[in-house]
């Protein structure tokens, strides 16, 4: 498990090392269990097609790696896209347009109940990008559960990706199987 969240963060954080909270049972098991309107990394892409047959292919598809993106509108987010590797979905993307986000109370309350749910942040998370406008980046490594949770926000957009660790790894080895160097 923490091979694949070293490699995970080094793709994420380059030439930096990454710090991950220690987290109790509690937090393990929320986010091993994550589900956004009734979406979880546990469900095989045939359920998740079965709950929402209106899904749409995203242009993240790369038939040649073997990723299928799938994309839906939210009832509570703005759209919500899964990402398939091997049969397996290995991470969910959760999008809020700003006025969702304001009609929420803004992005401090995502970020609340992010942190309620998985405690601190990790200690090498950016917080703050700019402060104007203003744009952010937080981040829960959780090691024994093989999950990152990643919230970003924009002006316009806040972002969370929940990312199933193992399976992300087995498509980072995938990836540089296929890369094409030219040399």
């Amino acid at each position: 498990m923490v091979k694949f969240a070293i490699i995970f963060c080094l793709l994420l954080t380059p030439f930096k090392v990454c710090y991950a909270n220690e987290h109790t049972a509690e937090q393990i098991q929320e986010a091993k269990d994550f589900q956004i309107e009734g979406i979880s990394l546990s469900m095989t892409p045939a359920q998740f097609k079965k709950l929402h047959p209106a899904a749409i292919e995203g242009k993240e598809t790369d038939k040649k790696i073997g990723i299928m993106q799938l994309l839906i509108q939210g009832e509570k987010a703005t759209m919500i896209s899964v990402h398939i590797f091997e049969d397996k979905i290995y991470e969910i993307r959760i999008g809020y347009d700003a006025e969702r986000v304001n009609k929420l109370g803004g992005d401090s309350v995502l970020i609340d109940r992010l942190t309620a749910k998985f405690g601190d942040a990790d200690d090498d998370s950016k917080g703050i990008i700019t402060e104007k406008p203003l744009e952010f980046r937080l981040k829960w490594s959780i090691l024994e559960a093989d999950r990152l949770i990643i919230i970003h926000g924009k002006p316009d957009f806040t972002r969370i990706d929940i990312t199933n660790m193992a399976i992300f790894s087995k498509l980072v080895d995938k990836r540089k199987s296929l890369a094409d160097t030219g040399f």
